[in-house]
């Protein structure tokens, strides 16, 4: 009897070895391979040749080619361009600072290395909406502070200052406010929400008579209401956002000294007896972001690899998947980014991807299962664009988008898997984690173990199974310390494996394993 007792009492115990198992589990879906590369600070950026990361070098070129031919052909004097989309707005004026523009550039980024780049890169440009993204960015670091308890609070539970106290604005939450689906109704900066691109744009008369929507089921592009927002962030944060941003993000991404964001000439606030200015969302009354194409990328690079940079995690993974939820008024935007649900805005680009977007066509795209970012500016035939290049991920021949006969490409030699891989990881909570990976070819396909120098993530050396090989691309399932399978996908070239690891909770991350000599 003692003995069963004994044994009862031992079941009830937490196990030791137990509780770092249960932490490595539930911090598996951040889970970033350390060996993925990033660039250093400014300048310091690997560039690659489009065939050493899985991409056509003719394609690449032949996109490139594309966005020169049909870079924006309207004016570059950017006060100008403003006056002419938006100068029939009631009472339009410019409140913020322009500048004029250069020609088109851009970048093409795979794995993290620049594959593509033309024009001038550095030239700190407006960017007009692409800015709302890096806004939204600020929302998720205030959540992950605690500065904003959750999304669904109301808004006036933070800012009370007269702005939110109608029956309707008193209800508006920062996830409205985020997804565009505010229907804010007020004057912010001495201009009316209902001056910024007013509807029924020929019923004048209505204007300010209109009846207001529920919350969460009207989409209305508003640069008034996004600069609520900006206000709102600025009131939580209590200091300037550009500041914020700075330290946060810009800084350890390894941006350069050139970017700016300003605000309008009389969005100037007084916070804790200090006077700080409001900074915009877009450049639809002037000011917003002035940022480079290559800071942009670095911008982008950051949300392909989820939040982390280097060993550093930004902010949360979450943030990532809460911004790729689509708005349930308008299925294409999430917080401040829009998507491609349905390929509805971009028909030839895939559907997974996100990016960011401002007027004159400045983009930056996230593709994160082709490990893709891309950065145009000035050049506003995205979806057409985006065709080429995601075809030159996909195609290793010339002549496949116009279907003209293209000129024999030797075949390339199958990779030599076997052997020994090696890549560490950083896993929050456990620290570094070394993955060997041990391919070896058998009489059909490759058998092959995995271990890692942390027995709570990945237990013994378990065999990897449903092992596929297609060409260049590799892909397999193996246990975790809890038993759940983790599927690894990877492209081979050049003694490399990088590609990305699916959680059976929805998570993903980046994977590089270099084959050891």
């Amino acid at each position: 009897m003692g003995g069963l007792q004994q044994e009862a009492r031992r079941r009830a115990r937490p196990s030791v070895l137990g509780l770092p198992i249960l932490a490595a589990v539930l911090i598996l879906p951040v889970l970033l391979s350390a060996q993925s590369y990033f660039p250093g600070r400014w300048d310091d950026w690997e560039t690659r040749d489009p065939g050493k990361v899985g991409m056509d070098p003719r394609l690449v070129e032949r996109a490139v080619a594309f966005a020169i031919e049909n870079q924006n052909k309207d004016t570059k004097d950017l006060a100008a361009a403003i006056w002419s989309a938006y100068g029939r707005e009631p009472g339009f004026r410019i409140l913020g600072p322009t500048q004029r523009r250069a020609e088109t550039n851009g970048m093409i980024i795979r794995h993290g290395y620049i594959v593509a780049e033309w024009g001038d890169t550095r030239r700190a440009d407006m960017t007009f909406s692409v800015t709302k993204s890096f806004l939204s960015t600020l929302a998720g670091l205030a959540l992950d502070k605690g500065l904003i308890r959750d999304l669904h609070d109301p808004v006036k539970m933070y800012v009370q200052e007269g702005k939110l106290d109608s029956a309707h604005n008193a209800k508006i939450t920062w996830h409205h406010l985020l997804q565009q689906t505010s229907d804010w109704e007020g004057t912010l900066f001495d201009t009316p929400d209902w001056a910024d691109r007013p509807v029924p744009p020929d019923k004048p008369e209505l204007w300010q008579r209109r009846p207001l929507n529920e919350l969460g089921t009207h989409f209305k592009y508003n640069d008034v209401r996004v600069n609520l927002l900006a206000y709102a962030l600025l009131q939580v944060w209590r200091r300037p956002l550009p500041q914020v941003l700075r330290e946060s993000i810009m800084d350890p991404i390894g941006a350069s000294p050139t970017w700016r964001w300003h605000g309008y000439e009389n969005s100037w606030v007084l916070v804790d007896g200090a006077q700080m200015q409001s900074v915009s969302g877009g450049g639809h009354f002037g000011g917003g972001l002035f940022i480079s194409a290559r800071d942009q990328a670095r911008f982008g690079l950051l949300f392909l690899r989820r939040g982390v940079w280097q060993d550093q995690r930004l902010f949360s993974e979450k943030w990532i998947d809460r911004l790729r939820v689509p708005a349930e008024a308008f299925s294409g935007y999430g917080y401040l980014w829009w998507l491609n649900t349905g390929k509805r805005a971009l028909k030839d680009a895939p559907e997974h991807l996100y990016y960011a977007s401002g007027f004159g066509g400045n983009f930056i795209v996230v593709d994160d299962k082709n490990d893709l970012v891309v950065v145009v500016r000035w050049m506003p035939q995205l979806n057409d664009f985006l065709k080429l290049v995601i075809e030159a991920v996909k195609e290793r021949t010339a002549g496949a988008i116009s279907g003209a006969p293209a000129p024999a490409v030797p075949a390339r030699p199958a990779p030599d898997l076997d052997g020994t891989w090696s890549g560490e990881t950083a896993v929050p909570g456990v620290g570094a984690v070394v993955l060997t990976l041990v391919l070896k070819r058998a009489e059909k396909g490759f058998n092959g173990t995995i271990a890692s120098g942390n027995q709570a993530v990945i237990s013994g050396r378990p065999e990897i199974k449903d092992v596929t090989v297609d060409g260049e691309k590799l892909a397999f399932v193996f246990p975790l310390a809890d038993g759940t399978l983790l599927l690894m996908k990877l492209a081979v070239a050049s003694g490399r494996m990088t590609g990305r690891w699916e959680h059976p909770s929805g998570s993903t991350g980046a994977v590089e394993l270099v084959k050891k000599k």
